[in-house]
């Protein structure tokens, strides 16, 4: 964990996993891949119906195996797309954080909580929006990972059968794919309205403290703190006191607080980072 909360916090500066464009520059190319992968399957599926070969000669076989490989490794590879374009919008969510607290959230908080991740960045889903993202989450958690699970009661032929058949199916993933774009087209579009414009700021409280606000972007405000050796020696760690040192450093605090979800990180003494709610705003 860095000493200094002010040197590693996320910015626009910032590069890599913190910085929201990498996330998406990730997702286009698993997404891309999906449907390059799609369509070898389409393709050698074409082929061989056409070639007349029967199912049991070798070429047969490999087909077989390519049947249900490749619709599988398809739908796993949009799955991650779709996390790598949600994770982007984290990024945006936490600017002026540390970066601690952005990899344990992305890491523990989030992980491939793919519903959770679309409601905090309000892209407000569907019903059916959600049965998917739910659908993409056990693909990437499980079932475009590892072979068939069954409980007690499932006949594994039968789970397999419907399974396969599922990924597939043309127009559950032409579905999918539109769903991925339509979570990132609403990614790219926070912080990017001028119906909307965000704000944000952030400073270093003594050295090992921080103070961060972003509001507006289409995205709920947001406050997130983190408390310094002196506020917690000298017993000024209430929500008050931290409202009150706020509003005495940017008076405009005062003005959005009510508005915002408030946070503070805390850090165990062996370096681990949580984050806490400790206000939820009361005013839109």
């Amino acid at each position: 964990m860095e000493n200094n909360a002010n040197a590693n916090r996320l910015s626009k500066t910032s590069q890599g996993e913190f910085h929201y464009m990498d996330w998406i520059k990730e997702g286009v190319g698993l997404y891309d891949s999906a449907r390059s992968v799609r369509t070898t399957w389409l393709l050698k599926k074409r082929r061989f119906n056409r070639s007349g070969k029967p199912i049991l000669s070798m070429e047969g076989l490999r087909f077989l195996s390519q049947l249900t490989a490749l619709p599988r490794s398809s739908m796993l590879l949009l799955g991650y797309s779709v996390e790598m374009f949600l994770k982007s919008g984290i990024a945006k969510l936490f600017v002026g954080s540390s970066e601690s607290i952005f990899k344990h959230s992305i890491k523990n908080t989030y992980s491939h909580n793919l519903e959770r991740m679309a409601i905090d960045l309000q892209f407000n889903p569907t019903k059916q929006d959600i049965l998917d993202l739910r659908k993409l989450q056990e693909y990437v958690l499980a079932e475009a990972r590892y072979p068939v699970s069954l409980k007690p009661d499932e006949d594994y032929t039968e789970k397999l059968n419907n399974q396969n058949r599922t990924f597939q199916d043309r127009t559950e993933f032409s579905r999918l794919c539109e769903l991925a774009l339509r979570i990132k087209r609403h990614i790219l579009t926070i912080d990017s309205t001028s119906s909307d414009p965000m704000s944000h700021g952030s400073w270093a409280v003594d050295d090992d403290g921080y103070f961060c606000y972003r509001i507006g972007g289409t995205l709920n405000g947001r406050i997130t703190y983190r408390l310094s050796a002196y506020q917690k020696k000298h017993d000024l760690t209430s929500i008050d006191d931290v409202k009150e040192f706020a509003c005495y450093w940017q008076p405009a605090v005062a003005v959005f607080w009510n508005k915002c979800d408030v946070f503070e990180e805390l850090v165990s003494s062996s370096g681990k980072a949580q984050l806490l709610k400790r206000a939820s705003r009361i005013e839109k």
